[in-house]
């Protein structure tokens, strides 16, 4: 497979790129129907006969185009084949290239999908190729073939096919389930920075509270932002790796990166007194939703050098 620098693998691309580059595209597509082992539509491979779509009324096929275009760019892609008919395999009951419904004027019907492309889902569809060919001997019949390629912008709704928003799963087109849906929208893999702060005592009367900061999420930190309210107020000290604010509320910007399971000292701060302690920590990094955390010591606490871990609020 020949890939462009960056390009991920994709069986539907040169699934898609074995077809379009044969000398007689069209007759590489009648060779799916009338070969020994049936070709099965797959997660990445769906066949629409003409009569099947009813390709004369243009809403049952705007809503097979929009439903397509979801489905294949909220998975893995695939490929859509115009003018093959399926059936379910007597054998695997799975669906299988069985026949030719050829499309009317493929060049026409190929300009309609290009037409409704944009609006046929919400986001529209980066990245989509469409390709006509007649077959031999009666140019206003044919095949039109389309690339859906995975989108790194899902979920997408298809606005022809009920504003649903569809997965491809199996041979079969599907609405998505809450749970994914989840997932797709809040994806899992995300950084989630946990402040623990710990007390100390200082030489002379005080305290020193040191505050670092863990990444307990599966995902990098980049570009973290904190900011401390701290009751009563203190003195606060510079950090290596760090640019400290010492104006009231505190702020420290992180110079690098915070990867999964590392833990970074974030400030310091150097109070006179000992009584109750409250700090409330505001964070913030790219691609992660802010949180507000909480910390408090009693005197007894600091006194104890006691470490405490920071609870989330709203």
């Amino acid at each position: 497979m020949n890939l462009q620098p960056f390009e991920r693998p994709s069986t539907a691309k040169e699934f898609f790129r074995q077809i379009t580059g044969d000398p007689d595209p069209a007759a590489a597509i009648k060779r799916m129907v009338s070969a020994t082992s049936p070709v099965f539509e797959t997660e990445w491979l769906d066949f629409k006969g003409a009569a099947q779509f009813k390709a004369t009324k243009d809403s049952d096929m705007k809503a097979t185009w929009s439903e397509a275009l979801a489905g294949f760019a909220n998975t893995q892609g695939g490929v859509l084949i115009w003018g093959v008919d399926a059936r379910k395999d007597t054998t695997s009951s799975i669906d299988a290239a069985c026949g030719v419904s050829f499309v009317k004027n493929p060049l026409a019907f190929k300009s309609r999908l290009m037409e409704l492309h944009r609006q046929a889902t919400e986001p529209p569809v980066h990245g989509v190729e469409i390709e006509a060919y007649s077959i031999s001997g009666s140019p206003n019949e044919g095949f039109v073939v389309c690339l859906i390629p995975e989108s790194p912008f899902k979920p997408h709704r298809a606005e022809y096919a009920g504003h649903q928003y569809i997965i491809r799963a199996g041979d079969n087109f599907a609405p998505a389930s809450v749970s994914l849906l989840r997932n797709l929208f809040f994806p899992q893999s995300r950084c989630l920075l946990v402040p623990k702060l710990k007390s100390r005592s200082r030489p002379i009367p005080g305290r020193i509270i040191d505050g670092f900061l863990t990444n307990t999420g599966s995902a990098t930190a980049f570009d973290t932002f904190v900011i401390i309210h701290s009751d009563p107020k203190g003195a606060t000290c510079r950090i290596n790796g760090w640019e400290m604010s010492c104006l009231v509320p505190y702020k420290a910007h992180a110079k690098k990166p915070i990867h999964p399971g590392v833990t970074s000292h974030f400030f310091t701060t150097q109070h006179g007194q000992q009584k109750d302690h409250i700090f409330k920590i505001q964070i913030f990094a790219q691609d992660a939703e802010p949180a507000l955390w909480t910390v408090s010591f009693t005197d007894d606490e600091l006194k104890a050098c006691a470490e405490k871990t920071g609870e989330r609020g709203s």
